[in-house]
């Protein structure tokens, strides 16, 4: 009698087209999920803002970063904490953002149609710049990588991992997704007018005493000239 011989070829020829099936699958869904967040970000109303106002906090400074998508500029004011602007008294201070934002807009009679605001901390600072593969520590050679940082269809993956430091480090901060995705479009498109030429320096070294009735007041104010340049230069650009 001849023998039969079972062959298992077919068995192993079908499971293979099964793992292939389920990976085939598998890497659809994570592209559909990938391009459905890129979509829902590049949609963000952030990026439709016409003008929009980021504060950065660091050490003794501070940054107001306009982003103009009306005009395709971003500008980088820098401004020493604590400073009083001597016309109208309004004051800056890393200990209330929201509010120096406020006094810096109608300080320079500007328009924003949202702000947002980030207190940087030596932690924060260097995990920024590792993340434009910086090898310094300040908040000014982040602003700088990113200048030259280039932008592409994966952006998506950077926000999220920027929002979570950003999430990590300072709960209290306001920035989105949106947020940080109009900053890099800004950045890595737009004309950029920066620190050098927009500088907030203080009058005197150290505050003076303001002496009213009982009470005495230590008050850093703006230095006139720089304060007449960045003002001149603000309003030009808008």
């Amino acid at each position: 009698m001849a023998r039969i011989k079972v062959k298992r070829g077919r068995k192993k020829g079908s499971f293979l087209k099964t793992v292939i099936f389920v990976v085939v699958i598998a890497v659809l869904l994570v592209g559909a999920f990938a391009v459905y967040n890129i979509y829902a970000l590049n949609s963000s109303s952030e990026l439709k803002l016409a003008k929009s106002t980021y504060t950065f906090s660091y050490g003794d400074k501070i940054y107001f970063l306009r982003v103009l998508n009306d005009r395709n500029k971003i500008l980088i004011v820098r401004a020493e904490d604590g400073l009083t602007f001597k016309d109208k008294l309004f004051s800056i201070s890393k200990d209330d953002l929201k509010d120096s934002t406020n006094s810096f807009l109608k300080e320079f009679e500007l328009s924003s149609n949202l702000d947002f605001y980030i207190k940087v901390d030596e932690n924060t600072v260097k995990k920024l710049n590792q993340s434009v593969k910086s090898q310094k520590e300040d908040m000014e050679s982040f602003f700088e990588a990113l200048k030259y940082r280039n932008s592409n269809i994966f952006d998506f993956f950077f926000v999220n991992s920027l929002e979570g430091l950003i999430r990590k480090y300072d709960r209290d901060s306001n920035f989105t997704k949106g947020a940080i995705a109009n900053l890099l479009n800004a950045f890595a498109k737009y004309t950029i007018v920066s620190f050098d030429k927009l500088d907030l320096k203080a009058d005197f070294s150290q505050p003076i005493q303001i002496n009213y009735s009982s009470n005495s007041y230590l008050r850093k104010y703006a230095d006139e000239q720089s304060f007449q340049i960045v003002k001149d230069i603000l309003k030009s650009q808008e």
